[in-house]
């Protein structure tokens, strides 16, 4: 495997995907505690993965070597043909489930976060600005509002809500950081992980107010 695998919980199942050493997407799922195997899902990857699950189905999501982000859709047992949604995606794409449909974000070309949306279709591109550096990470909290988190330029983390179907527009969550950051969701609050300058792991909360970050400690060695 040249990428990180990705887990992501689908109804009655966990799926499992990675990239290969030839550049293929491969996927495979445990069901009922059974190991399927690897499948290949052929392409020619060049970033890691993101999936989410939805109401749609199970989205997975890469950049091909056409630069471009592609996307697969398993619904009803079976996957779809893929879709070429454009873009340039700099680093590994992010997307998360909503209320309001599933969002797909990614750090472009020109170093802006875009996103696009899909509600049984695509929508087009739009931009959220900003310049930023890493891979984004996004998450939904109990309350279904999504939470899209990146590294600004100046090392700092910003984070970027959609509650009740509108962005609230990024706040800085300050922080000295060397490594993209990673937000989880959990029952009551939403956390964020990130490497500082002095290489351990530190963590914030939205409990919903940001509590700003604490050490954790640690000697990380994170790759961006």
């Amino acid at each position: 495997l040249t990428s990180d695998p990705v887990a992501v919980t689908a109804p009655n199942a966990i799926y499992l995907f990675a990239r290969s050493s030839n550049n293929q997407l491969w996927h495979g799922h445990i069901d009922s505690g059974v190991w399927s195997g690897w499948y290949p899902m052929q392409g020619n990857v060049t970033s890691d993965v993101s999936a989410v699950s939805s109401s749609y189905g199970l989205h997975v999501f890469a950049r091909q070597g056409d630069g471009q982000l592609w996307t697969r859709l398993l619904s009803g047992g079976a996957w779809s043909a893929g879709t070429a949604l454009g873009g340039s995606p700099k680093a590994t794409p992010t997307a998360v489930s909503t209320p309001s449909g599933v969002y797909v974000f990614i750090v472009n070309a020109d170093g802006a976060l875009w996103t696009r949306r899909y509600t049984g279709s695509w929508g087009g591109w739009a931009t959220m600005g900003g310049q930023w550096t890493g891979t984004p990470s996004s998450a939904v909290d109990g309350a279904g509002s999504a939470y899209l988190v990146a590294r600004g330029t100046n090392g700092h983390i910003f984070c970027n809500r959609l509650v009740g179907g509108n962005w609230t527009g990024y706040q800085d969550l300050y922080g000295n950081t060397t490594s993209s950051p990673v937000v989880v969701s959990a029952t009551s609050f939403v956390s964020v992980f990130v490497r500082g300058v002095d290489n351990s792991m530190w963590t914030g909360r939205f409990t919903p107010g940001w509590t700003g970050f604490q050490p954790l400690g640690g000697n990380v060695n994170a790759t961006d």
